[in-house]
C-alpha cells in the first residue's frame, strides 16, 4: 500500500493517484491477457490492482468521512473491469484442454481472491465458472482462495471441493511449500466437517476425480 504510493502523509488513500494507477493496470492488465503485453507487465498489473483492492477496503471507512466517494467510485469501476477481465480469462481456460495452469493464472487468482474476499457477490457466478481453470494450480497458488470458497452457497458441488481436499493433505505434509500450512489445515478440515455434517450436503453429486490406484507391488 505505501510501497505504490497510495497514501499521503497523514495515512489517507490519495484517491486520485490510486484512480490513475488503477487505470493503467486495468489496461495493462486486459492487453496482457489480449497477448499484447509482457508475461512481466501482466503479472505487475495484478499485483498493483490486488493491492489496490486492498487499500481501498481497507479504508473504506474514512471515505464518506473526507468527501472522496466520487473518486472512490471511479477507482472502483475500473477495478470491476479488471476482475471482470480476469474473471472471464479464466473461464475461457477453464475450458481448454490445457493440463497446466498458465503462468498468469497464479496471480490471476491472487486478484480474484482479494476482491471475493471484500465482495463474495458482485462476481459470485464467475467465480464458480472460473473454478475449473482456478483448480489447476499447486496447492499453494490455490490456498490463497480457500477463505473465499468457504464463502461459497454449495462449494461442495464445484471444482473447488477436490481442490480442497488437495490442499489439505498437502497442508499436513513435512516440509510443506504452504504458507501459514496449520491456519490453512484448520479452514480445510472446518470446511469438510461442515460438508460431512450437513444432512442437506448429497455427496454423491460432489464432482470428485477418481482415486489413485492402489499398488500392486
Amino acid at each position: 500500500r505505501r510501497g505504490l504510493a497510495f497514501t499521503g502523509p497523514a495515512g489517507g488513500l490519495q484517491l486520485g493517484r490510486l484512480r490513475l494507477i488503477v487505470s493503467l493496470a486495468a489496461g495493462e492488465l486486459r492487453l496482457g491477457l489480449e497477448g499484447h503485453a509482457s508475461q512481466e507487465n501482466l503479472c505487475a498489473a495484478c499485483m498493483v490492482l490486488e493491492a489496490a483492492t486492498l487499500a481501498l477496503a481497507r479504508g473504506s471507512e474514512d471515505l464518506e468521512a473526507t468527501g472522496q466517494l466520487q473518486e472512490a467510485a471511479d477507482c472502483m469501476r475500473d477495478l470491476h473491469r479488471a476482475v471482470g477481465d480476469a474473471h472471464e480469462h479464466c473461464a475461457e481456460l477453464g475450458t481448454s484442454d490445457l493440463a497446466w495452469a498458465p503462468a498468469e493464472l497464479a496471480v490471476l487468482a491472487r486478484l480474484i481472491a482479494a476482491w471475493q474476499f471484500e465482495d463474495g457477490h458482485r462476481f459470485a457466478v464467475e467465480f464458480e465458472r472460473s473454478l475449473p481453470a482456478l483448480s489447476k494450480l499447486s496447492p499453494a497458488e490455490f490456498a490463497v482462495l480457500i477463505p473465499c470458497i468457504h464463502e461459497m452457497h454449495d462449494w461442495h458441488l464445484t471444482p473447488a471441493l477436490a481442490k480442497v481436499l488437495e490442499v489439505a493433505l498437502e497442508s499436513l505434509r513435512p516440509g510443506t511449500a504452504l504458507p501459514q500450512a496449520a491456519e490453512i489445515w484448520s479452514q480445510c478440515a472446518l470446511m469438510l466437517s461442515e460438508v460431512a455434517l450437513d444432512a442437506a450436503a448429497y455427496l454423491p453429486d460432489a464432482p470428485l476425480p477418481e482415486a489413485p490406484s492402489a499398488s500392486t507391488s
